[in-house]
């Protein structure tokens, strides 16, 4: 149960600081990541087009010798429940998020700051878990 307190705690947190930050602060590259993505732009431009797969079947349908037709029929009732799939998926984040201030705000002064130290810890704590130590 303190696992999933903390989980929530966390993502709430999570989810105030992308509400802080807005959109803007997410899509911002540095100039590194500008560069390597206009090199990736370039690159791809210049190799010779790749033939990629038009999508790939759900779990366990491979196993049972689909036909290129069934596959390709598959792949377009995917393609057709995509856009919707997306836009439900939207709805769910955004009430996530509404949901998760909400929680916040029933904290008082004290508890939001104790709050925000507990989860730094833990976002400290588990960055040093995945660093190697050397």
């Amino acid at each position: 149960m303190k696992r999933y307190r903390w989980s929530l705690l966390l993502l709430t947190l999570c989810a105030l600081g992308l509400i802080a930050l807005g959109t803007d602060g997410l899509t911002r590259l540095s100039a590194d990541e500008q560069k390597a993505k206009a090199t990736a732009a370039q690159s791809t431009e210049t190799k010779p087009a790749r033939k990629v797969p038009a999508g790939r079947v759900p779990p366990g349908y491979g196993k049972v010798n689909l036909s290129n037709k069934q596959k390709e029929e598959i792949y377009a009732v995917q393609e057709k429940y995509k856009e919707q799939i997306a836009e439900l998926q939207k709805q769910i984040e955004d009430i996530r998020i509404a949901r998760d201030a909400e929680i916040h705000a029933v904290l008082t002064a004290e508890q939001k700051a104790d709050l925000a130290k507990v989860l730094e810890a833990a976002a400290k704590a588990q960055a040093a878990k995945k660093t190697p130590s050397e």
